[in-house]
């Protein structure tokens, strides 16, 4: 049973991570990154073909990457532990979520499908951004278990 608690949670997880996705970056060059950093990068996704590195502020970096068949983008705090880690699932999105995308929208097309993982609490999530024609762009958080826990209009057809 969920309580008013854990559901504000889930949501307050969710809005934190739109604040982070949207934190200034500036583009750097792998061998600018901390030895710290690349050291534990590699141990975690090791042979993957890192894509662009991004300084996010107080050392803090993030790289986007393409690791087993997919693409990544994960943040590090400067010392080199893993704060998110973004899974690209667009291509992939699961039977279940396509069955409730079916019943609420009709028609629509998945933009982005990417799960979410934040290290400091060991929380998994996804999150949905589809366009319909008839509701216009929309953004679903789904919890570790694929379950819908907000919807968020972004336009109005």
């Amino acid at each position: 049973m969920s309580t008013p608690f854990k559901e504000f949670s889930i949501v307050a997880f969710f809005l934190l991570l739109l604040t982070n996705i949207s934190t200034a970056q500036s583009i750097v060059a792998e061998e600018d990154v901390s030895f710290n950093i690349l050291k534990w990068h590699y141990n975690y996704y090791p042979n993957s073909e890192s894509k662009q590195w991004y300084t996010m502020g107080e050392g803090a970096y993030q790289v986007e990457l393409f690791f087993e068949g997919k693409d990544m983008t994960i943040t590090y705090t400067a010392e080199g532990k893993r704060l998110e880690e973004m899974v690209d699932l667009t291509k992939n999105v699961p039977v279940s979520v396509s069955y409730y995308l079916d019943e609420k929208y009709g028609k629509y097309k998945v933009i982005e499908f990417v799960k979410i993982t934040t290290f400091d609490d060991d929380h998994t999530g996804f999150r949905l951004k589809l366009k319909s024609k008839d509701f216009g762009d929309d953004l679903i958080s789904f919890d570790q278990n694929l379950v819908p826990v907000s919807g968020e209009l972004l336009t109005n057809n």
